[in-house]
């Protein structure tokens, strides 16, 4: 059972939709592939939907809502993709 489940039951409420579709700069969402508070599936088909040429969406493997290894590795080679070294 959960310790904090009053919690990811607000988390699972909120709807950035909006907000998303509306983003005008790059905004790339790294997806952790077994999130249970954002369904990865459905966030996705949303970012492909979403007309919005300015987001983006990775799946990051075996990484959850929260980012374990995976997903801090993933958040550091995007970072590192951004800011190339010289």
């Amino acid at each position: 059972m959960l310790k904090n489940s009053s919690l990811i039951e607000e988390l699972s409420k909120v709807d950035l939709s909006d907000t998303l579709r509306d983003i005008a700069v790059p905004y790339r969402i790294l997806q952790g592939s077994s999130d249970i508070v954002t369904n990865t599936s459905k966030l996705c088909s949303f970012v492909k939907s979403s007309g919005n040429k300015f987001l983006s969406c990775s799946v990051v493997d075996n990484c959850a809502h929260i980012p374990g290894m995976n997903g801090m590795k993933a958040v550091l080679d995007e970072i590192a993709g951004l800011n190339p070294v010289s």
